[in-house]
């Protein structure tokens, strides 16, 4: 999420332009976050409420 410290690993390819892929979570800038729940079937989805948190979080209600 926004402001977490990673470990990356840079992923060259030939022919393509060069990528970063994480490999690790140093640190975690956001440990808790408000959302509202929604029912999805087997799962549920967390939509956080805060826009700057860009996807939703399926979990087991």
């Amino acid at each position: 999420m926004n402001g977490d410290e990673v470990e990356v690993a840079i992923v060259e390819q030939r022919g393509r332009a060069p990528r970063a892929v994480v490999r690790a979570v140093l640190a975690r800038a956001v440990t808790t976050f408000l959302g509202r729940f929604s029912p999805a079937g087997p799962l549920g989805a967390v939509v956080p409420l805060d826009a700057r948190i860009g996807h939703d979080f399926f979990v087991v209600p």
